[in-house]
């Protein structure tokens, strides 16, 4: 599998979160531009609301069933930035603005992703569970996405809904066109609970 192919949707019923890592193809990037370690990173001195170490990034991969395309990361950075208790309407404008101009291929984010990075960032204002980039990303590796998700305070019906948002935008990318395979996913999990 490529590593743009894998979705943690395709192992919600069946793996808990660390499974469905581990089937996570390395990542062909060998190392971070300057620009994405200065924004994204907990350890830089000019970090955005939100900044989450790897395991944690890749955990929060997981929780809102995102893949590894540009227009997931766009949404998992934003879910990850709205949920921080910092994070405000001037931080969003910000990574925009920086990630649509300074980020370098194939880590810039297009107009599209950059709405999908907005859909993201809404999710997140909307989690009853604040700074999940905090989160213990051991103790969410032995979980089932549904554990994971109810500890998270993420409602199922909330994420149908940033996937619609999605779908309604109608973007024609790779990554939009799975996300009316994601809620149906989302739902078969909910009738089989």
């Amino acid at each position: 599998m490529k590593w743009f192919q894998w979705n943690p949707a395709d192992y919600i019923g069946i793996h808990t979160l660390g499974e469905m890592l581990a089937l996570m193809p390395p990542s062909p990037i060998q190392q971070m531009p300057k620009i994405i370690t200065l924004l994204e990173n907990p350890s830089s001195p000019i970090y955005l609301p939100g900044p989450a170490k790897i395991d944690v990034h890749d955990v929060l991969h997981c929780l809102v069933l995102r893949g590894l395309r540009a227009q997931d990361e766009a949404f998992v950075i934003g879910f990850t930035m709205g949920a921080s208790k910092n994070a405000s309407a001037a931080d969003r404008i910000a990574f925009k603005n920086l990630a649509g101009a300074l980020y370098p291929k194939p880590f810039h984010f297009s107009d599209s992703d950059l709405r999908v990075f907005d859909i993201g960032f809404d999710l997140g204002l909307s989690c009853e569970r604040r700074n999940l980039h905090l989160l213990d990303a051991v103790e969410f590796k032995s979980l089932t996405w549904s554990e994971a998700r109810a500890q998270a305070s993420i409602e199922p019906s909330l994420l149908l809904a940033a996937f619609q948002r999605e779908v309604d935008l109608n973007l024609l990318t790779k990554a939009s066109k799975r996300a009316s395979i994601t809620m149906d996913v989302i739902r078969g999990h909910q009738e089989n609970m």
